[in-house]
């Protein structure tokens, strides 16, 4: 899986980078490249559940105890400024002269909520490279669509401050294990992990504690 990320993410780059048949696919390669996006990814075997995460994206396992109530095991970690140990990854990635910008306010140069992701290019490539595959568009393309793309982030110095590398955990299944939830911050935002188990292990079971 993390092969997989890594060049799902390595594709969008280059082929925003590339000659294509059309303006169209042109401009729609490098709308995509230019935007991001998190992912969480479960493959559940026999014995066990692999996880992959890249991003604010989360995990949670609904486990059922002894006395039928629900609790939550995270099955992945959140990237974002809450997560320490990612804090300390990312600044450990620039000089030291740079360790009060590269986070600024809970977000990756002051601009981006999520510390790993795919595309958002504008966090990747070096200046030069971001100018040149934008000019170098044809007359065709539609420009006005692609104006939202042409500023750089503050501060961005040494790029790249982003990356698609997912972080893999592994948990061996158990008796006790009933269903897995992978979702966005779109829910997160609004609930935590054990309420979120907790209304679907009610829902499953019937019975409301």
């Amino acid at each position: 899986m993390d092969c997989a990320f890594k060049r799902l993410d390595t594709d969008i780059s280059l082929e925003a980078q590339v000659p294509l048949s059309s303006d169209l696919l042109k401009s729609t390669a490098i709308q995509v490249a230019f935007t991001g996006s998190t992912a969480c990814v479960a493959h559940v075997g026999l014995e066990g559940i692999h996880v992959a995460n890249a991003g604010d994206c989360r995990a949670v396992l609904g486990v059922q105890e002894e006395d039928g109530s629900w609790s939550a095991l995270p099955l992945s970690r959140d990237h974002n400024a809450q997560n320490e140990r990612e804090l300390q990854r990312i600044r450990g990635r620039h000089p030291r002269s740079e360790s009060s910008t590269v986070v600024v306010e809970d977000r990756l140069l002051g601009v981006l909520m999520p510390l790993r992701a795919f595309g958002d290019v504008s966090f990747k490539w070096s200046r030069e490279l971001q100018s040149g595959v934008l000019q170098g568009l044809e007359s065709g393309v539609d420009l006005d669509s692609l104006n939202m793309y042409q500023h750089t982030p503050p501060n961005y110095l040494t790029p790249p401050y982003l990356d698609a590398a997912p972080e893999l955990l592994y948990h061996k299944l158990r008796p006790q294990d009933h269903f897995l939830i992978l979702a966005s911050d779109g829910l997160w935002d609004e609930m935590g992990s054990q309420q979120a188990v907790q209304l679907v292990g009610e829902h499953l079971s019937g019975i409301h504690l």
